[in-house]
């Protein structure tokens, strides 16, 4: 790691890391079974060493942020996956939520960003949320 990264997770370490729909994804796929990684269609662009690089990363950090619409997202997704493995997943998932710190933001709030247009509710939500001095 850099001295400017280095430097980056000291100033964040305590304020969180926010991550989005497919690190959260990554990272309940990649705690149930790493093999799965690479076979789910929404998480097969990342590798083994992908999701062991994120979970060293992300232990440098107080906490993991993220918000309900990507939680949602991520439960929608995952619903896609194939019934001999979903119970497990959905297990893993309910495990990490209980450790995800989510920050609600109201859709009306955030439809009044100019970058609602654009982006929409959910990555409005990042944009926003990522603006609290998150590492996102």
């Amino acid at each position: 790691m850099t001295s400017y990264e280095l430097t980056l997770l000291q100033k964040h370490a305590s304020s969180g890391v926010l991550v989005d729909t497919n690190i959260l994804l990554l990272l309940i796929i990649g705690s149930y079974d790493k093999k799965q990684i690479e076979t789910f269609k929404r998480t097969r662009v990342f590798a083994v060493e992908d999701y062991n690089t994120l979970v060293n990363f992300v232990s440098h950090f107080s906490n993991i942020i993220t918000t309900p619409n990507i939680v949602t997202e991520v439960s929608n997704i995952l619903g896609q996956l194939p019934e001999s493995i979903r119970f497990g997943v959905f297990q893993r998932f309910r495990e990490l939520a209980c450790i995800v710190q989510e920050q609600y933001l109201p859709s009306k709030d955030l439809s009044s960003y100019v970058e609602f247009i654009r982006f929409g509710v959910t990555d409005t939500g990042v944009l926003v949320v990522g603006q609290n001095h998150t590492l996102s």
